[in-house]
């Protein structure tokens, strides 16, 4: 039973219901501080994360690989475009343009469905069944949660269908995957969602970084350089 994932998508849904009830009712100031707080958290996630790794060059490797299909891919513009065609249908009222929103809508998904933390929370969860990491994980996604439910309100509800789903994945395939994976290659990967997290957080905090989402493929390409790097006896 993964309770882990259940625990962090319960506090989402919570907190974002709360969240989305008191839109709008405290001051811009008090937002900027708690998206802050929000930005620092992911970069401090991100950097743990990072350090997990075994072998640097095959985590800015598959970091680099990754960016390229990304961009030339477009993942990002793609998923952006059918995002706000999805947001247009549904004629929501928002404070802000449609493209800020779903801008915004995206960066937050990336936070609780992609960041290293959730991965590697579900699958060591999958593994040994500790669920420790992704109730900690829940404690700042409170924060995260209430803070972009005030500005994205009731639609953000839809992000935990994705969580779950991502989430539930890595815990159920984890056991399978075990006897073909080496530690290594896990630590990489959590790596390589590590520095995803970390450009997330950069981007809250408004520092120019790449798209997120664009770097998505490295959590793939990871796994493949693990297994070449062990064939040539790479460490």
């Amino acid at each position: 039973m993964p309770m882990g994932i259940i625990i962090d998508c319960s506090v989402i849904f919570v907190a974002t219901i709360v969240g989305s009830l008191v839109k709008g009712r405290y001051t811009r100031e008090t937002f900027q501080f708690l998206m802050s707080f929000s930005g620092i958290s992911a970069v401090c996630i991100g950097v743990i994360s990072l350090i997990r790794q075994e072998n640097i060059s095959i985590v800015l490797f598959s970091l680099g690989i990754g960016l390229v299909i990304g961009e030339k891919i477009q993942i990002y513009k793609l998923v952006k475009k059918a995002a706000q065609k999805i947001f247009l249908m549904l004629n929501l009222e928002k404070e802000m343009s449609n493209e800020e929103y779903v801008s915004l809508y995206l960066l937050v998904m990336m936070i609780f469905c992609a960041s290293g933390t959730n991965i590697f929370g579900a699958i060591t969860e999958g593994l040994n069944g500790d669920a420790t990491i992704l109730i900690a994980k829940s404690v700042m996604d409170v924060f995260g949660a209430f803070t972009f439910a005030t500005v994205l309100g009731f639609p953000m509800l839809l992000i935990i269908i994705p969580q779950c789903v991502i989430l539930g994945m890595l815990f159920f395939l984890s056991s399978f995957m075990a006897p073909y994976i080496t530690a290594t290659a896990i630590d990489n990967f959590v790596s390589v969602g590590g520095v995803i997290t970390l450009v997330i957080g950069l981007d809250i905090l408004n520092f120019k970084s790449v798209n997120a989402i664009n770097l998505l493929p490295a959590l793939l390409i990871v796994f493949l350089a693990d297994g070449v790097a062990r064939i040539f006896f790479i460490h």
